[in-house]
């Protein structure tokens, strides 16, 4: 965290090698509501976008980060036990009275809502990077292998 900013968030879902992860990082600056960095990676080439964000914006960033509920003990359900998801979500915060990062699947129930929220905040501002994959699809039943029931 710079020292001119109250606080820095980042907000990232990596992926093996190969396939695309995304990292955004969003600061309130003391000067301006808020300021964002997003950083794309592909394996190969790194394509960058920022820009900076209004005050509703920002605070809707923060208060999604403080409604996801991740900071607090991990209760394991039947679906985080049976699937790992294809990719990791790591969320790391900085601010005066936090200083914490959680790392999970980017499908879990915690963090789904949390990735939508700045895939809609910052992926429709002008000059942002398309923020497709950020949020896990929806999970859904599967049809069964063929001769199984």
């Amino acid at each position: 965290k710079p020292a001119g900013d109250r606080a820095a968030y980042r907000v990232s879902v990596l992926r093996p090698a190969g396939q695309e992860s995304v990292s955004i990082t969003f600061r309130t600056v003391r000067e301006v509501p808020g300021r964002y960095d997003i950083v794309r990676w592909d394996g190969q080439k790194l394509s960058r976008a920022s820009g900076t964000l209004d005050t509703t914006d920002a605070a809707t960033l923060v208060y999604a980060i403080e409604d996801a509920k991740i900071w607090g003990e991990l209760k394991k359900t039947i679906e985080t036990v049976a699937r790992a998801g294809d990719a990791t979500a790591v969320i790391e915060v900085r601010a005066p009275k936090h200083d914490r990062c959680v790392t999970t699947r980017y499908d879990d129930e915690r963090v789904r809502p949390l990735l939508a929220v700045f895939e809609k905040k910052i992926g429709q501002l002008p000059g942002s990077l398309p923020l497709t994959g950020l949020v896990a699809p929806e999970a859904g039943f599967r049809a069964p292998p063929a001769g199984r029931p």
